[in-house]
């Protein structure tokens, strides 16, 4: 599984590479940061939850797949800003960042078949903590959105409506087209299809205005990418979906 995160991680950078040639210099950063970073985890995991239900193994292929992916930003998101920033030292504790450290675990608890041992009072609590996962990040989000758009105090910040249509394009379109391509010639398994084709069409991940902000990028414009994509996302994901199942039959 993390091989085929590799490779859908090296096909996503050479997107966005290119189609940041498309974009004015100075949001070319943000712009190509946006469209790298996918939201891997939150929507996967409500897309996944809401089609197979709990307790389902694609969860558990999902966390496989993306186990590297948290690192992996921490690591690499200073180096789409090349201006007015400091380079972080490489930081341990955002290598073994907790999905990391997790995953793990709960493979070593799998692996020695040491799930009888968990209470079940122990597994509840750590499902109801996981489940308030979501609309803490929905809260979140909501406001930074506010206060990015509502805020007013720079005259210098401003729209480019054209800039966000160009990214919902290749965000939202472009790149599930491609990797649909690219999974009708390589024909994996469905469950490798299922999960790089979610890759593909989640919007960005929603850090992307605080990653801005650390390197002195143009937070704003981040969130506008982020809010276009959000709201599109809510007609391309079913529909890129539908598209999938009529090549990819799930298995019984």
């Amino acid at each position: 599984m993390p091989l085929w995160w590799l490779g859908f991680t090296f096909v996503a950078l050479a997107l966005s590479v290119g189609a940041s040639l498309l974009v004015k210099r100075e949001i070319r950063s943000e712009f190509t940061m946006s469209l790298f970073y996918q939201n891997g985890l939150f929507f996967p995991i409500l897309i996944i939850g809401g089609l197979f239900g709990q307790g389902n193994p694609y969860l558990v292929m999902l966390f496989l797949f993306m186990i590297f992916y948290p690192s992996m930003i921490f690591s690499t998101y200073t180096l789409f800003f090349t201006k007015g920033i400091q380079k972080d030292k490489l930081n341990w504790r955002r290598i073994a960042n907790p999905v990391l450290v997790a995953t793990a675990v709960g493979l070593m608890i799998g692996l020695v078949a040491a799930r009888d041992y968990v209470p079940d009072f122990l597994l509840s609590i750590l499902t109801m903590v996981g489940a308030m996962a979501t609309p803490l990040f929905m809260l979140i989000l909501g406001g930074n959105v506010y206060n990015d758009f509502m805020y007013k105090g720079n005259e210098k910040e401003k729209s480019y409506i054209w800039e966000v249509f160009k990214f919902v394009l290749i965000k939202n379109i472009l790149f599930p087209l491609v990797f649909l391509g690219l999974l009708l010639w390589l024909r994996p398994d469905y469950t490798v299809a299922f999960l790089v084709m979610l890759q593909a069409v989640v919007p960005p991940i929603t850090a992307i205005p605080i990653l801005t902000e650390r390197c002195r990028g143009n937070r704003k414009i981040a969130s506008q990418f982020i809010v276009a994509s959000f709201i599109f996302s809510l007609l391309s994901i079913p529909a890129f979906l539908y598209l999938f199942n009529r090549f990819f039959s799930m298995p019984l």
